[in-house]
């Protein structure tokens, strides 16, 4: 899938080199100008798409951060920080409950 998104974003790369480059072309002459500037943003949004898809997906991007946690070091980090964070909540919400009854 990876080798697809690639072949894609290359193909509008070369789409979008193209016509930018008629685009300018088409921007030298002064009759023409209206319409260069036209293929000139049409040549960046493809441009723009082309390098999203180069990006890997939003999914993926999850899907791979999930797999970096059963990392046993840094699994084990996140568990000492959440029982770190678990007693420091016990420990203020007795203090309130210590203030509120005085």
């Amino acid at each position: 899938m990876r080798a697809l998104r690639g072949a894609g974003a290359v193909l509008l790369m070369v789409l979008g080199t193209l016509s930018f480059v008629v685009a300018l072309v088409l921007c030298v002459t002064i009759i023409l100008l209206p319409l260069g500037i036209a293929l000139g943003f049409l040549a960046v949004k493809l441009w723009k798409r082309a390098m999203t898809l180069l990006l890997p997906r939003q999914a993926d991007v999850r899907r791979g951060l999930r797999k970096g946690f059963k990392v046993k070091e840094i699994g084990d980090a996140a568990s000492d920080i959440t029982r770190r964070g678990e007693k420091l909540r016990k420990k203020a919400r007795k203090k309130v409950r210590h203030l509120a009854t005085v």
